[in-house]
């Protein structure tokens, strides 16, 4: 598990004050990322507020269309810190898009002063699972969410936000979802420049994983016997090339999502909003969805390459696959809509995030942080 931090508890002396800044950066870098690529950087402007600051350097892959999936993870980036803050008793506001939306300077939040007095181990929930939320690749059972925890997962959206909760529940309906989704995921294995930057951010050893600290490890990714043997095999595009040829896009993105068969449901988070606002809000709505998830007890997975092809696609990329490509995707597309008939071409929403929930075991790893001082820009005079 990450290193979880003392929890500050008042906010009275200056000393006091530098120890809670740097817990509810510590906290914002907790968020997940694509590929745990951590695309944020941040900056204090004066002792009041801080900026979370889009990094565009963080990712380029063609998976990042047009920033969208880095602007859902500084999104949780601000949840975080939101939780944290609230976690303290601290007044605060946030405004997103302070400079205007061509800008990279995502939100800026505003600290004020204490409303509440905190004894040290009195801890929110969700503040507590910030440090404890991951990602787990391994297969959950298929016990049935019971009505509480369902309940507490569709509150934890707040209903302004324009985003909205899907659950698929019953067997032929996650099966649905599995064919739709694995149907996407022959793209990511076909094509050469998804491979590699797969396995660009993979750390093959300890010591590069502390050292780089962004990232994936074989443990973290749920890899062993079969699967750390194929991702170590295919570690080169030329071999991945051969072994396509005999089918294994197909059957890697059979195995990369038969999770989707094993958990207790299949969910979708939609957002109405288009534009960087609602993805910048959708990852606010995702990650409090995902503390809940990890307050109960419960674990997550995403399957992130359906939701972003098609996000991809509809907002103007859809010449960015070839021809074949576009037949698989039309025809994965075409089963999303049958799993979600909520989400068609002409609906007023789309889908952002889909993901699997349940309880599974143990998982063998976790994905690093950079450490806040790594992340800091000088304010501007």
């Amino acid at each position: 598990m990450r290193e979880s931090p003392e929890i500050p508890a008042t906010y009275e002396s200056s000393g006091a004050r530098d120890e809670i800044l740097n817990y509810v950066l510590r906290s914002g870098a907790q968020a997940p990322s694509f590929y745990n690529c951590q695309p944020w950087l941040f900056r204090v402007t004066d002792e009041q507020a801080i900026d979370v600051i889009l990094d565009k350097q963080a990712d380029s892959s063609f998976y990042n269309w047009n920033d969208n999936l880095s602007t859902m993870a500084c999104g949780a980036v601000i949840e975080n810190m939101r939780i944290a803050l609230e976690g303290r008793g601290l007044a605060h506001t946030i405004e997103t898009f302070p400079e205007g939306e061509d800008s990279s300077v995502l939100a800026r939040i505003t600290l004020g002063q204490s409303t509440q007095m905190h004894e040290i181990g009195a801890i929110h929930s969700l503040e507590s699972a910030i440090w404890r939320r991951h990602t787990n690749t391994l297969d959950f059972n298929s016990d049935p969410l019971t009505d509480a925890q369902k309940k507490r997962l569709f509150d934890s959206l707040e209903s302004a936000s324009g985003i909205k909760l899907y659950l698929l529940e019953k067997e032929s309906e996650k099966h649905k979802a599995f064919l739709a989704a694995s149907c996407a995921e022959q793209v990511r294995f076909a094509r050469k420049d998804l491979h590699r930057h797969l396995h660009s951010l993979i750390r093959w050893t300890e010591v590069d994983a502390e050292t780089d600290k962004t990232g994936l490890t074989l443990p973290s990714m749920g890899a062993c016997g079969i699967g750390e043997t194929f991702f170590r095999i295919t570690r080169t595009w030329p071999v991945m090339k051969v072994m396509n040829l005999f089918g294994a896009y197909k059957s890697q993105a059979s195995r990369a999502c038969m999770g989707l068969l094993h958990c207790s449901a299949v969910g979708l988070l939609s957002v109405k909003q288009g534009g960087k606002t609602g993805l910048l809000e959708a990852g606010r709505q995702m990650q409090r969805l995902w503390l809940t998830t990890t307050a109960l007890g419960l674990d997550l997975q995403p399957h992130t390459s359906l939701t972003l092809f098609n996000w991809a696609w509809h907002s103007g990329g859809a010449g960015l696959y070839t021809p074949w490509e576009q037949r698989i995707l039309r025809k994965a597309f075409q089963l999303y809509c049958e799993a979600f008939p909520e989400i068609t071409d002409n609906a007023s929403e789309s889908g952002i995030f889909l993901f699997r929930v349940g309880q599974g075991p143990a998982v063998r790893g976790y994905t690093l942080r950079k450490d806040v001082s790594q992340l800091m820009l000088k304010a501007s005079v």
